[in-house]
C-alpha cells in the first residue's frame, strides 16, 4: 500500500485540478478571449476570426454563440459526472501510443518520452519545439483495475531514440514486458496516460496483476458448419458480454472495501476473463450475489452457514474463502454510490471517497447551470443595434420563408435524435440523445459514431442554406473569396467570405439576422 502522505498529496492535487477545470469553464462563459478560443475548437462552419472584437463583435454575450458555449460547458459537466476524466495540464501529462525500443538501450524500469510542447499542433512540423523527459513518470492505461496497473518508471534520455516523438518507448529487456504489467497490454495500438506531475506520482509500484488468459480447448473446425458456428459464437458473445456489469461491480465494491479487498481481487479476475472472452470463447462465471460466511471447523466437519432470511437459519452449501475463512461481500453490490448513473430503483449511498466528492462538486455546478438556463429563457433577446441598414425590410418575407424551411429541417433532425437545443446540435456537445449507433458510442473515436453522423448532417444543412443565400447575386463562387488560412480549400463554401458585399447582400444579411431573433422572441 502507498503511504498516507502519498494518498493525501494525490487527492489534494486531483481536487486542485478539478477546481482549475471548473474555473476554466467559468472563464469560457465570462471572458471574451476564452470564449473565442473555445468556439474555435468547435466544428468550423463559421470563421470566428472574421467576427473580430475590433469590428464590434462581442461573442460572449451574443445569444447564438453564447448558446454554443453553454452547451459545451453543460456537456463537459455531464461527462465529468459520468466519467470523471480530470484534465491534466499538457505540460504535466499526455496521452501517447506505446512502442518498443528497437535499439535495446533501455533497461527494465526505464522509458523514453519526448513530446511536442505545443499541444495545439495536430501535425507538428520537424521544426516544432520538443522536450525529452527525465526523472520519474507515472504510466497507466485502460482498463485500469488493480493497484499494479498504475506504475512508476524512470524516464531517461537516449540520443538514438530522439527521432521518436509523442510516443512512450518501452524496453525490450526484463522478466516481464512493462506493457503487460499494465492491464495486460501488448503494444498493438494501446494508448497510455503518461503523467510527470510530481504531486501525482506514487511512492512505489504495487505488485502487477497476472493477466495471462486461460487457454481455450482446441476444437476441430468443420467447414460445412463454419458459418453457423460463427453465428452461434456471435450470439453467445452478445448475450454473455459482461465487461460493463463486472466493471461497475468492481467500482462499487472498491468504493466500499478498497481495491485490495478480497472481493475486488476476485472481480478483477473476472474482468480480465470477460475482456479476453472474444479471444478465448470462455465467459466469466456469474457474479456471486450473496455474502459468503467463513468456514468453521467443528469436530473435524466443515459447517457452512447461510442466512436465507431474518427469521429462519437454514444450513446449506455456498461459496466462501476456504483459505482464510473470511466473510466475503457479494460480488454484485447491494448498494450503489451516488456518483454512479444507474436506475432510480437501486439503493444508493453518499460516497465519502474522492469520486463521491468530485461528483457532488460537478453536480452543484450542473444545478447552477439549470437555474441559469431558466433565467435566460425568461429574459428577452435584444438584436445588435449596430447590425442595421436601410432597406433590410425588402428581404423580410424572403427571410421568413427561408427561416421556416431551415427550422423545419433542423427540428426533424433534433427530434430524431432527441436533441434539446440548437446550441447542442451546432456545437456537437450533446449531453443526451437517443438512437445512438451503440451504447458505447460516446467512447467511439472513429469517424462512424452518432455525433459524427449528426455533425455531417448539420454541416450539409448549413452549407445548403449558405450557398442558397448567394444564388440571386450570381452564386457563392462569384460572390466570395477564399479566406487566408492554411487549411482553406477553394471549393469549400465555409472557407470563403464575401469581403466586398453589395448593398443588397448587406440588406439580405440584416433581414436574416433580425428575422431569426424576432422569431425567437415571439416563440418565448
Amino acid at each position: 500500500m502507498q503511504s498516507y502522505e502519498c494518498h493525501f498529496r494525490v487527492t489534494n492535487r486531483i481536487e486542485e485540478l478539478v477546481d482549475n477545470q471548473l474555473r476554466g469553464l467559468a472563464r469560457t462563459i465570462l471572458h471574451e478571449h476564452d470564449c473565442r478560443n473555445k468556439l474555435k475548437e468547435l466544428p468550423r462552419r463559421i470563421d470566428i476570426n472574421m467576427l473580430s472584437m475590433v469590428a464590434g463583435f462581442q461573442l460572449s454575450t451574443e445569444p447564438f454563440f453564447r448558446s454554443l458555449i453553454k452547451a459545451t460547458v453543460k456537456f463537459t459537466i455531464t461527462k465529468q459526472m459520468r466519467k470523471q476524466q480530470i484534465q491534466i495540464p499538457p505540460e504535466k501529462g499526455r496521452t501517447m501510443f506505446g512502442v518498443v525500443d528497437e535499439t535495446g538501450q533501455l533497461q527494465y524500469g526505464q522509458v523514453f518520452v519526448q513530446y511536442t510542447e505545443n499541444i495545439a499542433l495536430k501535425t507538428p512540423p520537424p521544426s516544432a519545439s520538443r522536450k525529452v523527459l527525465t526523472g520519474k513518470v507515472l504510466l497507466t492505461k485502460n482498463p485500469c483495475i488493480v493497484a499494479g496497473d498504475v506504475r512508476v518508471f524512470t524516464a531517461v534520455d537516449i540520443p538514438e531514440l530522439r527521432h521518436l516523438c509523442d510516443v512512450v518507448v518501452f524496453p525490450m529487456h526484463g522478466p516481464r514486458p512493462h506493457p503487460d504489467e499494465m492491464a495486460g497490454s501488448d503494444l498493438d495500438g494501446d494508448e497510455y496516460a503518461v503523467i510527470w506531475d510530481e504531486d501525482l506520482l506514487l511512492d512505489h509500484n504495487e505488485k502487477p496483476f497476472d493477466y495471462t488468459a486461460e487457454k481455450p480447448q482446441s476444437e476441430s473446425i468443420n467447414e460445412e458448419t463454419l458459418n453457423d458456428d460463427m453465428i452461434d459464437f456471435y450470439i453467445k458473445y452478445i448475450t454473455q458480454d459482461s465487461v460493463g456489469t463486472i466493471s461497475n461491480s468492481f467500482l462499487f465494491q472498491a468504493d466500499h472495501y478498497g481495491i485490495n479487498s478480497e472481493v475486488c481481487q476476485r472481480l478483477a479476475v473476472k474482468i480480465s476473463k470477460a475482456v479476453d472472452f472474444t479471444k478465448t470463447g470462455l465467459p466469466p462465471d456469474p457474479l456471486v450475489k450473496e455474502w459468503t460466511i467463513g468456514m468453521f471447523q467443528l469436530m473435524g466437519f466443515s459447517i457452512w452457514i447461510r442466512f436465507f432470511s431474518r427469521i429462519n437459519f437454514i444450513f446449506s452449501y455456498f461459496y466462501a474463502d476456504k483459505a482464510s475463512g473470511k466473510e466475503i461481500p457479494p460480488e454484485k453490490s447491494e448498494r450503489q454510490p451516488d456518483f454512479h448513473f444507474g436506475n432510480d430503483y437501486d439503493a444508493t449511498y453518499r460516497s465519502p471517497r474522492l469520486m463521491g466528492r468530485i461528483y457532488r462538486e460537478f453536480k452543484a455546478i450542473e444545478d447552477v447551470l439549470k437555474i441559469s438556463e431558466d433565467i435566460d429563457e425568461q429574459d428577452g433577446i435584444e438584436c445588435d443595434k449596430c447590425l442595421i441598414i436601410d432597406g433590410w425590410s425588402t428581404y423580410k418575407e424572403k427571410a421568413e420563408t427561408e427561416l421556416a424551411k431551415y427550422n423545419g429541417r433542423l427540428r426533424v433532425l433534433m427530434e430524431n435524435y432527441g436533441i434539446k437545443t440548437e446550441g447542442e446540435i451546432f456545437s456537437g456537445c450533446i449531453s443526451e440523445m437517443r438512437n445512438r449507433i451503440s451504447d458505447r458510442d460516446q467512447d467511439d473515436m472513429s469517424l462512424y459514431n452518432t455525433t459524427e453522423v449528426i455533425e455531417r448532417k448539420v454541416t450539409s444543412l448549413f452549407r445548403e442554406f449558405r450557398e442558397e443565400f448567394f444564388e440571386e447575386f450570381g452564386g457563392w463562387v462569384f460572390c466570395t473569396q477564399k479566406i487566408d488560412r492554411k487549411f482553406a480549400v477553394e471549393e469549400n463554401v465555409f472557407h470563403r467570405a464575401a469581403h466586398r458585399p453589395t448593398l443588397k447582400m448587406q440588406q439580405k444579411a440584416v433581414a436574416y439576422y433580425r428575422t431569426c431573433y424576432d422569431f425567437k422572441c415571439f416563440v418565448r
